[in-house]
């Protein structure tokens, strides 16, 4: 069963296909965050889900991997769709997607 079902209006389309994406290739995650008052998280439909992942190895493989298999925004490299991160709150993987977001491969 996916962490989100493609019909789900409450969800981007671009943040549910990197979701399904992700589960196809690593299995079930725990959601940490959804939908909160702050950045990203606060839009709807979702574009960001905060996802446990305790261990250093697999959380930097899960993020080399999600981000070589897709582009946040083309106009904005900077960026990218997954973050694996600790911004006060627990080490976790940050996937977000903008209207732009494709698949590289």
């Amino acid at each position: 069963m996916y962490i989100v079902d493609l019909s789900m209006s409450f969800f981007h389309p671009k943040l549910a296909a990197l979701l399904v994406d992700l589960e196809e290739m690593f299995g079930a995650f725990t959601v940490t965050s959804l939908w909160r008052r702050d950045g990203v998280h606060q839009t709807i439909p979702l574009r960001a889900v905060d996802l446990r992942c305790w261990n250093l190895t697999v959380g930097r493989e899960i993020e080399r991997w999600l981000n070589e298999r897709w582009t946040y925004d083309p106009t904005r490299p900077g960026f990218e769709v997954c973050l694996y991160h600790d911004t006060g709150q627990g080490i976790h993987l940050h996937v977000q997607a903008h209207d732009n977001t494709s698949r590289r491969i």
